[in-house]
């Protein structure tokens, strides 16, 4: 029906552009009735579409997308002017749909240019790369880019936000994207698997044993219930690749430490990517070895976090042997971050906050102690457990958690901020390594302290 339309109009357009002498109009008729007239005067020629590469005035960067594959995608950026800078790049579809709803509060395809400007803009240093003049780019997984800044990470089957913006100055200009989806992975035909695993009071260990064509790997790792609870309603591909940490080839021979803070059987998913782009994933579960009570040790036995309140029992090891146990709650990081960069001790920290929980009287009596704090602000929240004992030993463990009543609980790592903080100052680093240890912050870590949440 469209043709026919089309048909009649250029039929109805060519039997009313009628010449005179010295000017020419274009008149437009609906229901026997003139709706414009327009001069012809200076006009070339009349098409009904528009040329190859034009581009709108009121557009200033234009997109094509071309050859996509398993772990790479090809596309074409067409800027209003060949001498204005711009940034193009590609940005993981599920990371902006989490950006946006987590910190702008809206859901994918509700929010403005302004708003998609601003998350490309913000994270520029992470995902893009400037240019001038009109080209066509290729993104290709574990390949550099041309100054070799930047390792690009292409996932197969995952949507991806391809995206350029002009500036002028320090102006960013409206940004245009295209959404591109990389093909399906083939089950890899190499091979990956753990080996080493120690399972210790607070942690398991384990190093990655790969093939050769085995290019790096990602790990999804947690309380087993609440992980496969979330892997069913999201997905795996989903958690992996947005929360999950990457390992380089050179890690997989380290021993990596992952937190088992209380008496829980807890799970790793490990998919490891080849140069094709073809995939293998392996799934172990673990449960904490429990130590023989003379033994001097701290953990966490068991917590709870609502949106207002937090409370956790800790187990501080043979009770004969406890001097003292204290647990210390702190409004942000930076409260402890700053301690710790000057030199102070985890110990010396909680034994000095201002609001802390002596647990002394029943660590000494039972072995355990429990801590509550109430109103929670809505961020990530520090807090140290310290116990000393009578012969001079202390410990002292340093957590994070957020205070939600969802599923999220198995992100909450322990790390120790003597590590923490020289990263924290490199977060670009971290956040493109997504490095794997409990020592290192997660994406989610690393969104929150960019929007300062």
């Amino acid at each position: 029906m469209k043709y026919l339309y089309r048909t009649l109009f250029l039929l109805i357009l060519l039997m009313t552009i009628t010449p005179s002498k010295g000017q020419n109009q274009m008149h437009i008729w609906q229901n026997d009735q003139l709706i414009k007239s327009y001069s012809l005067s200076g006009i070339d020629s009349i098409s009904f579409e528009l040329p190859e590469g034009y581009i709108d005035p009121a557009k200033n960067i234009f997109i094509k997308d071309g050859e996509i594959g398993k772990n790479y995608f090809y596309y074409s950026v067409i800027p209003s002017s060949n001498q204005k800078p711009y940034s193009h790049g590609a940005m993981m579809t599920s990371f902006y749909n989490y950006v946006l709803n987590e910190y702008f509060g809206l859901e994918p395809n509700t929010e403005s240019n302004e708003v998609r400007t601003s998350i490309y803009s913000t994270f520029e240093s992470f995902f893009a790369e400037k240019s001038t003049g009109a080209a066509t780019f290729l993104r290709k997984d574990y390949e550099y880019n041309l100054n070799e800044s930047k390792l690009y990470e292409v996932i197969a089957g995952q949507p991806y936000q391809v995206f350029a913006m002009h500036y002028e100055g320090e102006t960013v200009l409206p940004a245009y994207d295209v959404a591109v989806r990389t093909s399906n992975p083939a089950v890899s035909s190499e091979n990956i698997s753990l080996e080493n695993i120690e399972i210790d009071i607070e942690s398991v260990g384990a190093q990655v044993s790969a093939s050769e064509n085995i290019l790096y790997a990602y790990t999804l790792y947690g309380q087993k219930e609440k992980v496969n609870s979330l892997i069913e309603a999201q997905g795996l591909d989903h958690l992996m690749f947005l929360y999950g940490q990457r390992m380089e080839k050179d890690e997989f021979s380290v021993m990596t430490r992952w937190p088992m803070p209380d008496n829980q059987t807890y799970t790793l998913y490990l998919i490891g990517v080849d140069r094709e782009g073809d995939q293998i994933l392996i799934n172990q579960d673990f449960e904490r070895t429990m130590v023989t009570p003379d033994k001097q040790f701290l953990v966490i036995d068991s917590y709870t976090v609502t949106e207002e309140d937090v409370t956790l029992t800790i187990q501080a090891g043979a009770i004969e042997d406890v001097s003292q146990s204290v647990v210390a709650k702190f409004s942000r990081w930076s409260d402890v971050w700053d301690q710790t960069n000057q030199g102070v001790s985890l110990g010396d920290i909680a034994l000095n906050a201002t609001n802390k929980i002596d647990v002394t009287a029943s660590v000494k009596e039972t072995g355990y102690g429990t801590a509550s704090f109430n109103n929670i602000p809505n961020s990530w929240n520090p807090i140290i457990i310290f116990v000393s004992y009578n012969d001079g030993n202390t410990l002292a463990r340093y957590y994070e958690y957020w205070p939600e009543t969802g599923e999220d609980l198995w992100e909450d790592f322990p790390y120790t901020p003597s590590v923490q903080s020289r990263q924290r100052k490199k977060a670009t680093d971290i956040f493109l390594k997504r490095q794997t240890t409990k020592n290192q912050l997660t994406n989610k870590e690393i969104l929150d302290r960019i929007f300062n949440k």
